[in-house]
């Protein structure tokens, strides 16, 4: 008896935790709006991810040129965030080096409050580091 009545709570605790995770549903409009910030940021946050580029040692930054960018809200993490004036985003840019193609994976955080982006140095040197394994293989 006392091991079915554990397990009972337990089944209850634990659908209550993956409940209120997704009662944090965010509006469509708020969604919509969210998007729109992490398009307008992501030209800022492409730059930087270029000057990081730039500044390797072991690529010509003459070579590089940005063919296309793409940018998503990361919905977990910006809903995850204490913050609501703090968006997490997700970005995918596509370079050409010396006429091969080289896709990578980035993220940012825009604060709302302040109007700034913000790039986490890990994140770019992990972008460069992405960047010229693509070009060795």
């Amino acid at each position: 008896m006392k091991n079915t009545l554990l397990f009972s709570s337990l089944l209850t605790f634990n659908s209550l935790i993956t409940f209120d995770s997704y009662a944090q549903v965010l509006p469509p409009e708020q969604t919509a709006h969210y998007q729109l910030v992490c398009q307008g940021a992501l030209n800022a946050h492409g730059l930087r991810l270029f000057d990081a580029l730039a500044n390797s040692e072991f690529l010509d930054w003459t070579l590089i040129k940005t063919a296309q960018q793409t940018s998503r809200v990361n919905y977990t993490r910006t809903v995850d965030t204490l913050n609501e004036r703090t968006v997490h985003c997700d970005a995918v840019i596509q370079y050409q080096y010396d006429h091969k193609n080289v896709v990578i994976k980035t993220m940012y955080v825009v604060d709302q409050d302040r109007d700034s982006v913000h790039s986490e140095l890990a994140e770019l040197d992990e972008s460069v580091r992405d960047f010229l394994v693509q070009l060795m293989v």
